[in-house]
């Protein structure tokens, strides 16, 4: 590890690449660092309007111009639904995965196994952990604790045994020490609900998903919005009767379920067509609404979004 000043590059056996980090001298209006770090934050031109040039770069009158958006770490990160609410939010993104993700739409990505990845964190001193998160999201498997696994499925013998993550991955998160998210979905049981957020909470046209999801947080809260009641029918096969609605299902492939194009306007996911992506996703909507609340609950709104 290279340290100057207040600038740390770090770098990890877990990292894709060298991360820069400026500490809180950022915020107090003044980067004191060696001359590899001015190179990077020295712009071409003129100085922007609020700045005058120094001879070692820029005295900062304002956050917004050499900012670093804080970052998420996304676990079980699949094609990265959380991860593009989170982006739009203001975040930066890390997505790790067991399996190759190469529809993964977060800043970067890496292919490992996510309990041992949080066991490196957990054995990391939170100062020297690569990127300085502030957050961790989490989204572990939920086949085991999933009601159609757990009912229709077992009772006629259908699917295999699932292992459940959430317990090893709720006590490292515990014993690293930074807020988490962990979701699930409704009705699993296994966490906390601390928030349950629905596709109707966040309005668009029809096809609609209803895709309840819950979520336990730690070190912060998030408001609950209000949960409209749901009007019409899942549009699909019932008992043998076909029913129209405005809604669709976006898992599983025909009976009326939803078609690809279908999943992604509903879900607000243009970025993949995989359907095992699309039935996996978080809805971008849901992390946005946690990410703002975050961001509002630490005054670091300012930072993410340069103003």
């Amino acid at each position: 590890m290279y340290m100057a000043g207040d600038a740390v590059r770090r770098t990890s056996p877990y990292a894709r690449a060298e991360v820069l980090v400026l500490l809180p001298s950022l915020r107090r209006g003044r980067v004191s660092v060696p001359r590899w770090v001015r190179r990077l934050l020295r712009p071409s031109g003129p100085a922007p309007a609020g700045h005058r040039r120094r001879r070692h770069g820029y005295r900062a009158q304002s956050v917004g111009w050499c900012r670093v958006k804080p970052l998420v770490l996304d676990f079980y990160c699949c094609a990265g639904g959380a991860a593009r609410g989170y982006q739009r939010a203001g975040f930066r993104v890390i997505g790790v995965d067991v399996v190759p993700r190469p529809n993964y739409c977060g800043d970067e990505f890496v292919q490992a196994d996510a309990l041992d990845y949080l066991k490196h964190l957990r054995n990391t001193a939170p100062a020297r952990i690569s990127g300085n998160p502030v957050l961790i999201h989490t989204s572990p498997p939920c086949q085991e604790a999933n009601p159609l696994t757990r009912g229709t499925n077992r009772a006629n013998g259908w699917g295999r045994d699932h292992v459940q993550y959430v317990p090893e991955t709720r006590r490292l998160l515990d014993q690293i020490g930074l807020p988490y998210v962990i979701e699930q979905p409704i009705g699993s049981k296994v966490i906390r609900r601390d928030l349950m957020l629905c596709m109707d909470m966040f309005p668009l046209d029809p096809p609609r998903v209803w895709r309840h999801r819950d979520f336990e947080l730690s070190g912060f809260e998030v408001p609950q919005p209000p949960h409209p009641k749901h009007v019409g029918r899942v549009r699909g096969w019932r008992h043998g009767v076909r029913h129209d609605g405005d809604y669709v299902a976006a898992y599983g492939s025909g009976g009326g379920k939803a078609t690809i194009a279908e999943m992604r306007h509903a879900l607000g996911i243009d970025w993949t067509d995989v359907r095992e992506e699309l039935t996996e996703a978080i809805p971008p909507a849901y992390t946005e609404h946690i990410g703002r609340a975050f961001l509002a609950s630490r005054d670091l709104a300012r930072v993410a979004t340069g103003s």
